[in-house]
């Protein structure tokens, strides 16, 4: 909040602002309110609601990522305590979810990241919730969680993929044990999945038109390099692949974790929540 309340208007926050100017359909749908990546949609529309309550300053447009963090705080508390886990390890999960510096940053910042993660730990959250008592409304709301990450931030479009892909394995297991699809299940799932994309196909459109896709890269391990600079406020090519290659190694051990757990037909929470983890890893 101090951070918020204290820090002038940043480069992109400054682009963001411009939505102000337009009305909640256009930020929307509208070619022009898509010049740029700049244009999150949730929080276009939560910092013009902001901005109307309270006037146009730095920590009222700032406002709804602000509140975003006592949501994400608040999930991330609920995933620690559903994980199977031993004490030391949620304390060091907690550690990362909470006290992470490249994340806590953009709670301060008018943009759409703050939100998105936000959604995303909820997201998360309802998705072991279901795991644990099969509850098919924790289903729907992790599914419309991570929709609501996906209009904060369209980069998150691939964290809702991943998330269907989830439930994709998810039946799979189901079928598994019980050599049957209960496929009205994951129906609204879908539906809210269609839902969200049907919003966000022009948009998306208009911005891979202008190549924005990609952070401003060249490719895709240029994108994935640039991301790993950023998160270690690094610039070092060195330190950037080192991180990687770590990455790299988390996800395959976490690959071998859930193929343990299936070939011995144990503990199907544990691979249930091992999968989740790796496929919203790659998300």
């Amino acid at each position: 909040m101090y951070r918020a309340y204290h820090l002038s208007m940043t480069h992109d926050e400054a682009g963001t602002t411009d939505h102000l100017l337009q009305s909640y359909y256009q930020i929307l749908n509208s070619r022009e309110a898509f010049h740029s990546a700049n244009n999150h949609i949730l929080n276009s529309w939560l910092m013009k609601w902001s901005a109307s309550l309270f006037g146009v300053y730095e920590w009222s447009l700032r406002l709804p990522n602000v509140l975003a963090f006592v949501l994400y705080y608040v999930a991330g508390m609920g995933v620690i305590r559903q994980l199977i886990l031993p004490q030391k390890w949620r304390f060091i999960s907690f550690v990362f979810f909470i006290f992470n510096p490249f994340v806590l940053d953009f709670f301060s910042l008018c943009r759409g990241y703050g939100l998105a993660m936000a959604f995303e730990m909820m997201s998360l959250f309802f998705t072991l919730k279901y795991i644990e008592g099969k509850k098919s409304l924790n289903l729907y709301a992790s599914v419309l969680a991570c929709g609501l990450a996906v209009l904060s931030n369209m980069t998150w479009v691939y964290f809702l993929l991943a998330q269907m892909a989830w439930i994709i394995f998810d039946e799979g297991i189901a079928y598994y044990k019980n050599q049957k699809i209960i496929w009205w299940k994951s129906l609204v799932s879908w539906l809210i999945f269609a839902g969200i994309m049907g919003l966000v196909y022009r948009p998306y459109q208009w911005i891979q038109a202008r190549g924005e896709l990609k952070w401003g890269a060249n490719g895709w391990f240029d994108l994935q390099h640039t991301f790993a600079k950023d998160y270690l406020y690094n610039d070092t090519f060195l330190t950037a692949v080192i991180f990687q290659i770590l990455c790299l190694i988390i996800f395959v051990l976490f690959f071998h974790q859930c193929y343990v757990y299936i070939r011995n037909k144990e503990n199907s929470i544990q691979a249930e929540q091992s999968f989740l983890i790796l496929i919203y890893y790659l998300g």
